[in-house]
Order: structure tokens, then C-alpha cells, then sequence
């Protein structure tokens, strides 16, 4: 998919997108570089480690069903 950036920077995320994501208005967005690209992740998305009985431990309060997974998979293999 093609965006186009304005004069001040500023792109729109298309309805459907924003939809799946569950990308609210008036959202806050944590951006950051990617390689040659950027990555926008809804602020509070990102997962982080934090120490539970003394063990490094994966946190996040995004929830990730199973058909999330496999549909990740199945956009690798195309």
C-alpha cells in the first residue's frame, strides 16, 4: 500500500488499517526507526521485561489470540 506524506509530515493510516489495529482518534504513538522504514506502535502497546521472582519475565497488556499468530504466520509465507 502507497501513503502519501503532506508538506508538514503527516500521513493518513487508512480506515481498515486503523480498524484492525484498533488505533483510536486522539491516540498517542510510540515511532521509531525500522530499518529503511518507521515503526508506529499505539503508546503502552510495546512490551517490556520486568523481573517477577527474581526471573526476566516478558510483560505486555496487548492481548495475542491464536489467530493473531497464525495469521502473522501465514503473511510470512506469501
Amino acid at each position: 500500500m502507497k501513503l502519501t506524506m503532506d508538506k508538514v509530515g503527516r500521513i493518513v493510516v487508512p480506515k481498515s488499517i486503523r480498524e484492525r489495529l484498533g488505533m483510536l482518534d486522539g491516540g498517542t504513538f510510540d515511532v521509531s526507526i525500522y530499518g529503511e522504514g518507521v515503526q508506529l506502535i499505539p503508546h503502552g502497546r510495546t512490551a517490556r521485561l520486568v523481573t517477577e521472582d527474581g526471573k526476566l519475565v516478558f510483560s505486555s497488556r496487548t492481548v495475542v489470540t491464536d489467530d493473531d499468530v497464525f495469521g502473522l504466520i501465514d503473511s510470512l509465507r506469501k
